[in-house]
């Protein structure tokens, strides 16, 4: 292990753990968000049935929820250390700090990716038309995605605890707007 005694190399305490109504609520928040509702819709443009879209997003999620009930909360209730204590455990120092970097701009690019995506179903509140080019043409489309991702910043930043409550209070009407928007 590291020979920092950091936060992300100690291992989980028990009362540090979360119930199901929070798993719950960071699930659906996380998987029934803008993201699904807007590539949702534009399958159901290109061509594909509402009900196709429906069952794939279904079925795609209760194998989501079993690959992390079966295999992925075993191996962390287990080990009770993130990944990326595990990972320097297993792997060492070097490949920690390669995967981090890795790691980092990856979601740098996948967080900015699924702004905009949750800002394409904002802009249409404001009468913004698509942007569908490389760059977008409508300035207010960019202070949207500003706006978004203040708020998802604003969210991270608050803690998991905090932004698991934003989650029980959004995932159920989240589902609704969802279900009654086909």
């Amino acid at each position: 292990m590291s020979s920092a005694e950091e936060f992300e190399t100690q291992p989980v305490s028990p009362q540090k753990l979360q119930g199901p109504k929070t798993f719950a609520a960071s699930y659906a928040g996380e998987h029934v968000a803008g993201t699904e509702f807007v590539i949702g819709a534009l399958f159901v443009a290109w061509g594909v049935g509402a009900v196709d879209v429906l069952v794939g997003l279904l079925f795609g999620n209760l194998l989501a929820v079993l690959t992390w009930g079966l295999v992925t909360a075993p191996i962390a209730t287990d080990t009770r250390l993130t990944l990326y204590a595990y990972l320097e455990k297993i792997a060492g120092p070097g490949t920690i700090k390669l995967y981090s970097v890795v790691n980092g701009i990856l979601f740098c690019v996948l967080a900015g990716a699924m702004i905009t995506v949750s800002a394409s179903a904002v802009r249409i509140l404001f009468g913004i038309e698509d942007q569908v080019g490389y760059f977008p043409t409508d300035f207010r489309f960019v202070l949207v995605v500003l706006g978004v991702g203040a708020v998802v910043v604003y969210m991270a930043v608050k803690g998991f605890k905090k932004l698991a409550a934003f989650a029980e209070v959004c995932a159920p009407w989240m589902i609704l707007m969802f279900l009654l928007a086909r």
